[in-house]
């Protein structure tokens, strides 16, 4: 849409090209796309490849999942309970105490 081109044009742009039902699967997720068709999509498109994937998302633990991590953490690897809960907090990302 930033570029203002359709599906279809950009599909011609690419060598193999791809039809505009296949940019559509593969802006869904539905159909694969392989590294190279990757990188000639980021080069029309004028942007990095890392650009063209989904942001990273952070699982979300609940603080009762929290808890129990810390506590295998703890039991199985004999981390002493507050740095359990240290290094949980940080994997997740969450302020304060679980």
């Amino acid at each position: 849409m930033k570029k203002q081109m359709t599906q279809e044009e950009l599909g011609n742009r690419l060598d193999p090209q791809l039809t505009r039902a296949s940019i559509a699967n593969i802006e869904m997720g539905t159909q694969r796309v392989l590294a190279h068709t990757l990188a000639q999509f980021a080069e029309q498109l004028d942007v990095s490849m890392q650009d063209l994937f989904p942001p990273a998302r952070t699982p979300e633990i609940n603080k009762d999942e929290g808890e129990m991590i810390a506590k295998e953490l703890n039991r199985e690897l004999k981390i002493p309970a507050r740095r359990a809960e240290q290094i949980v907090r940080k994997l997740v990302g969450g302020p304060g105490r679980l």
